[in-house]
Order: structure tokens, then C-alpha cells, then sequence
């Protein structure tokens, strides 16, 4: 058995001679192979920071979600199908109010605009919908990684 079987290295790395210990195989070589591995708290460490990475991209596509929903409701609620129950509705709530003074007064700027905000609320509802998520592109590769052969036989 060698006296290197067992021993590690300063940075952590286990270090074994091929064929001299009794956990390696017989090689060509007698020059001892470093084996590097991440330390427990840089595993936590990388791991911690995918689930952070994970969170925040699930509370992303979540806002997402609720912006393209508000947006299609207002689209919804401003289309020129529900406006004339909306308006008069609105004006007989705001009956002696100024405000509905001059809304009765203008109400076909008061039609056209809640049609304009309709189609404007329903391009960005599908805008919002369709955009593509950044995080689903090729995911990173974990940090961690295999066995390396740091001294390799010239031959």
C-alpha cells in the first residue's frame, strides 16, 4: 500500500496512486490522480441559488398571468358590447355630480375612448400573453463536477 492511499491535499481533494492503493485498479501509471469535489456548503450554496432563481422566475411568469388577465377584463368591461349598460349605469350613480354633467354632455367622447381603451388594453393582453419567458431557455448546468484527473500520464 502507498503511502499517498488515503491522504487528501491541502484543497480538500483525495489523492490516490493507480495500482499502489487498494481501492484504485492497476494502471500504466504511478503518479497520483487528485480528486476534486465540492464541499458540502458549496453544494448548499449552488443549490439554494437554483431554488432562488426558481422562485423568482415562477413569481415573474405569475405576474405575468395577472397582468395579461387584468388587461383582457378591462378589455372586456371597455368593449363596445358592455359600454351601453356600463355608462348609463355609471351616470345614474353619479346623478346631480358634476362629473355626470359633463359626461351626458360628451357621451360619445365618452364611447369612442372606452373604445379605444378597449382595443389598447386587448393588444397588451395578447402582447403580455405571448411573451416569451426568459428562464425557459437552456437551463444552466450544475456547478458541480466530475472527477478530474489532475497529474496525467504523458504517453
Amino acid at each position: 500500500m502507498s503511502d499517498h492511499c488515503g491522504s487528501v491535499t491541502e484543497d480538500g481533494a483525495a489523492v490516490c496512486v493507480p495500482g499502489a492503493c487498494s481501492c484504485s485498479s492497476n494502471a500504466k501509471s504511478n503518479e497520483p490522480i487528485a480528486l476534486s469535489l465540492l464541499s458540502v456548503n458549496e453544494i448548499k450554496k449552488t443549490a439554494s441559488q437554483s431554488i432562488i432563481q426558481i422562485n423568482h422566475n415562477q413569481e415573474q411568469n405569475m405576474w405575468k398571468k395577472i397582468r395579461s388577465a387584468l388587461a383582457f377584463g378591462v378589455a372586456c368591461i371597455a368593449s363596445p358590447c358592455c359600454t351601453p349598460i356600463f355608462v348609463p349605469i355609471a351616470l345614474a350613480l353619479l346623478a346631480g355630480a358634476p362629473v355626470a354633467v359633463w359626461l351626458s354632455a360628451n357621451v360619445g367622447w365618452v364611447y369612442g375612448g372606452l373604445t379605444l381603451l378597449s382595443i389598447i388594453s386587448l393588444v397588451l393582453g395578447f402582447r403580455w400573453m405571448g411573451q416569451k419567458n426568459a428562464s425557459k431557455g437552456p437551463k444552466p448546468k450544475a456547478t458541480i463536477q466530475p472527477l478530474q484527473e489532475i497529474n496525467r500520464p504523458l504517453g
